[in-house]
């Protein structure tokens, strides 16, 4: 909010404040004001964010997934959009494909954390519990004070039944952000 109020035309910032949780009518404003920008100025991976974005939100998920593999066969090292595809595969519940670009996306970028946590989830829902916790460790680990690796963490030890170890991870989770 602030980038935008020194650059009303930061493009960047109204994509990054689309990922919050905002009103309907500020997320309609922000995306107008998005289709309206000056796409000239916006580096190759900007204007494609903001392409993907547009096919998101006109449900063009067909064209949405091509810009993503076009852009990646060019790119293949961009973390952006290894992180879209990513999270589509996620959302697919495609589990070998979402790990193997999760963890492409940490050779790419190694503090790109959440990656971790998806990854645990991953292993965590396939039944593989030492490996979920060595991941929800090492995001633990990386990112001490976060709720979200103590609330993960927390998660798969109560499914394994450790629950004095989990309350205390819960319990951290919530000393570091109260209204988690």
């Amino acid at each position: 909010e602030r980038a935008l109020e020194l650059d009303p035309s930061f493009v960047a910032a109204k994509l990054a404040l689309l990922e919050t949780e905002r009103s309907k009518e500020d997320r309609e404003r922000l995306i107008a004001e998005l289709r309206d920008a000056d796409r000239s100025r916006l580096s190759e991976r900007e204007r494609f964010l903001l392409d993907v974005l547009f096919a998101r939100v006109d449900g063009d998920e067909k064209r949405r997934r091509e810009l993503v593999a076009d852009y990646l066969a060019d790119h293949p090292r961009d973390p952006w959009a290894l992180h879209i595809e990513s999270a589509d595969a996620w959302s697919r519940q495609d589990w070998p494909v979402a790990q193997a670009t999760y963890r492409r996306l940490l050779e790419v970028d190694p503090n790109w954390l959440l990656a971790r946590n998806h990854l645990g989830y991953i292993a965590m829902a396939q039944g593989r519990f030492q490996e979920a916790e060595n991941e929800f460790r090492t995001y633990r680990f990386a990112a001490p004070d976060q709720a979200n690796p103590h609330d993960s963490l927390g998660e798969l030890l109560i499914l394994l039944g450790r629950y004095d170890e989990a309350r205390a991870e819960l319990e951290e989770a919530l000393r570091v952000r109260p209204a988690f």
